[in-house]
C-alpha cells in the first residue's frame, strides 16, 4: 500500500493533487447545495484534468500474480530456456520507482507523469536486448508483485536451494540494490553461489537513482564495493577483505547507476552524463522545475538530472548484449557447466549447437 501511494504521488505531484482536491471541495459543495450547477464552481473545469489522470492511470500495468517454485522451477532449469535472474533482498519489492522520461517530451509534465519500476524497467530491457524472459523470487506469503518479471515464491527452508539451481542456469544475473539497505546474509549467500558457478562476469549490479535520495546512492556505492569484492575472492563473507571493498567503493564514479563486474578488476560502468548549470540562476532553477528533475553535485560540479526508465534501460540493453557477444560461440555445456553434468549422468542429451541462444 505504502508503495501504490508513493508511485500515486510522484504520478500526480502536488500541482495535480491541488486539482484533485479542488475538484473534490466543489463536488461537496455542489452536493450539499442542491446539485445547483450554479454552485459547482471550479469542479467543472477540473472535470477534464481529472478524466485524463484517470485515462492516464489506466495505463499502469496492475500487479502480477506469483507462482509456486514447486510448479515453475524443475520445468525451467531442466528445459533448453534461458533466462535473466534478478536478485535483491527479500521484501523490497518495487522499492525503486523511476519516471517515464517518454513522457517528458509529449507535454505530460505540467500535472502528471506516469513512473515505473525498476523490476518493469529490468524484465523489458532484457525482452529487448535478449529476448528472454525475467525470473526472481520472493517470499513464500507474497501472492502479488510487481509486473514486468516472473516472479516465484520460495519457502524459508527451501530458499537456498530454489536459487541455486536457478543461479547455476541463468543466462545474466542483475543485482539489484535497493536504497537504505545493506548486503545481508541473503544476498552474500547467492553471491557465493555466483562465485561457485564461475558466472561473475555475467552479473549486472544495479544502483538506486541519484537523484531521488543521494546519501542512499552513496550508501549503495559502498554496498557495491562489497559485493564486487566478494566476487574477486572466494565469494564468502568471512574471506572478504574490507580494504579492497572500499577501494572499488572509492574507484566507482558517483554518478554510477550500473557496473558489471570484469576479471581485470576494470569494472565496467554506465554513468549519468548530465548536463552542466548553464545561464542565470533564475532561469536554471526554472529549467529543473520545468523538468522535474532536481540539482545534484557530482565532484565539484553542478548537474540538472532527471534519472528515469529509459536512463537505465539504455545501459541494461548495452551491458546485456555484451554478455550475449561474450556468450555467443559457447554451446549449452560451456554456458551451464553443472547443468550439463547433470544431465550426462542421468543419460539425458544436450542441446544441439543450434540452440545456441534459444528464445523463447
Amino acid at each position: 500500500m505504502r508503495l501504490m501511494l508513493v508511485r500515486f504521488y510522484r504520478f500526480t505531484r502536488v500541482l495535480g493533487l491541488i486539482f484533485i482536491f479542488v475538484f473534490a471541495v466543489n463536488v461537496a459543495i455542489l452536493v450539499i447545495d442542491g446539485f445547483r450547477w450554479e454552485s459547482a464552481g471550479w469542479a467543472v473545469l477540473t472535470v477534464p484534468f481529472l478524466l485524463a489522470s484517470v485515462v492516464a492511470t489506466a495505463k499502469y500495468r496492475r500487479s502480477s500474480r506469483t507462482a509456486d517454485a514447486k510448479d515453475v522451477l524443475f520445468p525451467l532449469v531442466r528445459s533448453e530456456q534461458e533466462y535473466c535472474l534478478l536478485l535483491r533482498p527479500f521484501g523490497r519489492d518495487g522499492g525503486i520507482i523511476l519516471p517515464s522520461t517518454i513522457w517528458r517530451f509529449k507535454g505530460m509534465t505540467f500535472l502528471w507523469r506516469l513512473n515505473t519500476t525498476l523490476e518493469q524497467v529490468v524484465a523489458s530491457a532484457v525482452r529487448t536486448a535478449l529476448g528472454l524472459a525475467t525470473y526472481g523470487m520472493v517470499d513464500q506469503n507474497v501472492m502479488f508483485a510487481p509486473p514486468g518479471p516472473k516472479f516465484v515464491r520460495a519457502s524459508n527452508h527451501d530458499w537456498k536451494r530454489v536459487a541455486q539451481e536457478l543461479i547455476q542456469r541463468a543466462h545474466s544475473i542483475i543485482l539489484v540494490l535497493p536504497p537504505g539497505r545493506a548486503v545481508g546474509d541473503g544476498l552474500a549467500w547467492e553471491v557465493e553461489k555466483i562465485v561457485d558457478n564461475h558466472i561473475q562476469a555475467r552479473v549486472l549490479i544495479v544502483l538506486p537513482p541519484c537523484d531521488q535520495d543521494a546519501r542512499a546512492h552513496l550508501e549503495a556505492l559502498r554496498e557495491a564495493g562489497v559485493l564486487l569484492a566478494l566476487m574477486e575472492g572466494s565469494g564468502r563473507r568471512a574471506d572478504l577483505n574490507q580494504m579492497r571493498a572500499q577501494e572499488i567503493a572509492d574507484g566507482l564514479s558517483t554518478a554510477a547507476l550500473l557496473v558489471r563486474w570484469t576479471k581485470d578488476s576494470r569494472h565496467r560502468q554506465w554513468v549519468l552524463k548530465p548536463h552542466k548549470k548553464q545561464g542565470s540562476p533564475i532561469l536554471w532553477r526554472l529549467r529543473v522545475l520545468a523538468a522535474r528533475g532536481k540539482t545534484i553535485v557530482v565532484g565539484d560540479e553542478t548537474y540538472n538530472v532527471l534519472v528515469g526508465d529509459t536512463t537505465y534501460a539504455g545501459g541494461i540493453f548495452a551491458f546485456l548484449r555484451e554478455i550475449e557477444f561474450e556468450l555467443s560461440n559457447w554451446g549449452f555445456e560451456e554456458r551451464y557447466p553443472k547443468e550439463a553434468v547433470r544431465r550426462r549422468s542421468a543419460g539425458d542429451a544436450l542441446p544441439e549447437p543450434s540452440a545456441r541462444g534459444t528464445r523463447r
